[in-house]
């Protein structure tokens, strides 16, 4: 049985992420990291094509968080 401070906590991450990907501009998907060779830092006007991916899979596990419940 999953402990409910757990199940809270891991909620709130889901919404805060799916909100921080759903802050689109000029129909892009920002804070998307670059490609690169090491981790770098990331802006809000950055975006690529995967950004995309990054928004449906949010969604696809917020749908399988939401049904779980």
């Amino acid at each position: 049985m999953e402990d409910k401070s757990s199940k809270e906590w891991e909620q709130g991450a889901l919404f805060a992420g799916l909100y921080a990907l759903s802050k689109i501009s000029d129909s892009r998907i920002g804070w998307v990291q670059l490609p690169g060779s090491a981790p770098d830092e990331v802006q809000a006007k950055n975006t690529t094509s995967y950004g995309v991916g990054a928004y449906l899979l949010a969604g696809s596990e917020l749908y399988k968080f939401l049904v779980k419940k």
